[in-house]
């Protein structure tokens, strides 16, 4: 640009710093005062270009120059009369000056617009036609600058209008989850009865989508389960009863033991609600049929857990989230809490996540008593590591000590020869604790990274039954790892979960998995097959296999990408994309020089 353009613009953008950041201020009149004589200066270095110039195509471009100049000079005026010297000379009041602020701000940011692109555009033509500028390049440029500035201030209404008038059209799918078997099960075997409550007015369309899903427990429930409907505003004595302030709200109720749970009245924000109806459902007719129950996480000797922030796939967040939705409270279990004496006599079932550590002989004594009184217990344990000889060896198991590989029945993740070890399975035992895998092993694959084989042992107690095997080309990998198939090294069928069961009156019950990070976070996030065999495993342990079976969830599911993938994805977004469009203007430029 030109240097009467740029010291217009300077000026102005000076003006505008002065009044707005230094206004009260003892630099307000100098800041103000200098960028109006800097955008003064730019005209009257404009209108002496204009009377020097002799050739007269370039005359006219500069006297348009100046035109537009002054149309974007245009905005200083109209900001004078928003001060308080012009609102008093007309006497506005105080509602007529605010809204006359709005227009004359609105008009002098349009102005300036209109006046500046126009005039730089000219001033580019002006340079690319140094010596004779034809007409039509002239027109051109003030009409391109013009059209630029008008459909830029066209942003700010249509802005204004489209938040003003605010309208959503939600095409995502969406539908209110049914009764699944497992929550079918458990409304079946109610011990006593449970009475539901919505608290909605007549004909709310939330209602209408939880009705049909009450009705096929109640259908089911052989009278032990009852629904009717509330509404809060004309049933005040039973609101107050259930400390309900307010419709939109489901509450559970047995006796004098009672649990609430908003869904809301509301359609659009209830969708996600209905979305997993039949899983929080079931976690409330659990917690009031079973009462509240504990899970005990052995802690103190590097076990994997929750709170787990170096090895992901040591994580066990959704694990216990997924145990607290059976109505489950799932609690840490450490020598300050008394491991090394007894374990609780509430306790659901005790979990010993893989330590990293050996567990001391007073804890190993405590959990053999436990089990000895028909305790119940999750045991993970991970090849290489703790092999917990003092907890597996009473029950005739012992882990190997290498992992083990399979050349083909994997996930591929790397792509190299170490994703030999992370094995892939259908292949399931005939148990109570995986009815359903073994039922579906057609569309089920469990996951078991880096799992390990475990093995039968003499002066075991209980019986053995292998419910997770892998495929008969499976092989133990010797240390170090090569990931290859030595000599010395047999492929057969290997047992990667084993329960084993005492018997008569305080009979115990155990699950054993040669692998610490199939109840993970990444797996349970991704496989359907590793959270039903989270989902029945608890079942059974806790003696309630007869409710063993699916909870529907109509939630979306995430989408997971490997870390190759998502390098993929991002380059061709980063790079991709761009490339694509520079090679389309490239072909375009190149067909019309030709």
């Amino acid at each position: 640009m030109s240097a009467p353009l740029l010291t217009w613009l300077f000026g102005l953008g000076l003006f505008a710093v002065g009044e707005r950041y230094a206004a009260g201020s003892g630099m307000h009149f100098l800041v103000s005062g200098a960028g109006l004589l800097l955008a003064l200066l730019g005209v009257g270095l404009r209108f002496r270009e204009f009377g020097a110039q002799d050739v007269s195509a370039r005359k006219d471009a500069l006297r348009a120059s100046l035109m537009w100049m002054g149309v974007g000079s245009l905005s200083l005026v109209l900001y004078l009369t928003t001060t308080d010297l012009f609102s008093d000379a007309l006497g506005l009041v105080e509602e007529t000056q605010a809204w006359w602020y709005v227009v004359a701000y609105s008009l002098g940011a349009i102005s300036l617009l209109v006046g500046a692109l126009p005039a730089a555009f000219l001033d580019r033509a002006l340079a690319n036609h140094p010596v004779l500028l034809p007409t039509n390049a002239q027109r051109r440029a003030a009409e391109s600058g013009l059209l630029t500035a008008l459909a830029i201030a066209l942003f700010a209404p249509v802005n204004y209008l489209a938040s003003e008038h605010n309208v959503d059209w939600d095409y995502a799918y969406f539908r209110t989850t049914r009764a699944g078997d497992s929550t079918l099960a458990l409304a079946r075997t109610l011990p006593d009865p449970v009475e539901i409550v919505l608290f909605y007015p007549s004909g709310n369309e939330v209602l209408r989508e939880l009705e049909p899903y009450m009705d096929q427990l109640v259908d089911v429930s052989g009278g032990q389960l009852t629904v009717r409907v509330a509404d809060q505003a004309l049933e005040p004595v039973l609101s107050e009863k259930l400390r309900i302030n307010d419709n939109g709200y489901v509450v559970f109720q047995q006796g004098e033991a009672s649990d609430k749970w908003k869904v809301g009245t509301e359609l659009d924000r209830a969708k996600r609600n209905l979305k997993k109806l039949d899983r929080e459902v079931q976690k409330r007719l659990l917690k009031l049929a079973k009462g509240e129950r504990t899970v005990y996480m052995l802690s103190g000797h590097g076990e994997a857990s929750a709170r787990e922030k170096e090895n992901p796939g040591r994580k066990l967040a959704k694990f216990k989230k997924k145990l607290e939705e059976q109505g489950l409270k799932v609690q840490s279990f450490g020598a300050t809490d008394g491991s090394m004496d007894a374990v609780p006599d509430d306790a659901a079932f005790l979990v010993v996540a893989a330590p990293k550590l050996p567990i001391t002989p007073q804890e190993e004594e405590a959990i053999a008593k436990y089990l000895d009184r028909g305790g119940r217990m999750l045991v993970l344990v991970e090849p290489g590591r703790e092999p917990l000889k003092g907890v597996l060896g009473p029950l005739g198991l012992e882990i190997t000590m290498g992992p083990l590989a399979n050349e083909t029945k994997i996930y591929p993740d790397s792509r190299t020869v170490a994703d030999r070890l992370l094995l892939v399975t259908n292949r399931f035992g005939a148990h109570d604790s995986i009815r359903e895998l073994q039922r579906n092993a057609e569309r089920y694959r469990l996951f078991t990274p880096s799992a390990g084989g475990l093995e039968k042992i003499d002066g075991g107690r209980g019986k053995q039954t292998a419910i997770i095997r892998t495929f008969p080309d499976t092989w133990l990998e010797s240390l170090p790892l090569n990931f290859q198939l030595d000599d010395g090294e047999t492929s057969k069928v290997w047992d990667i979960g084993v329960v084993v069961e005492g018997e008569g009156e305080n009979a115990f019950r155990v699950m054993a998995i040669a692998d610490d990070n199939v109840f993970s976070d990444a797996l349970l996030g991704f496989s359907a097959a590793n959270e039903r065999l989270l989902e029945d495993g608890a079942r059974w342990l806790l003696g309630d296999e007869e409710l063993a079976g699916e909870t529907e969830s109509e939630e979306d599911v995430k989408v997971a990408h490997t870390r190759q993938e998502d390098i993929v994805w991002f380059l061709a977004s980063a790079f991709g994309i761009p490339m694509l469009f520079l090679f389309a203007g490239l072909f375009r430029i190149r067909a019309r020089r030709k």
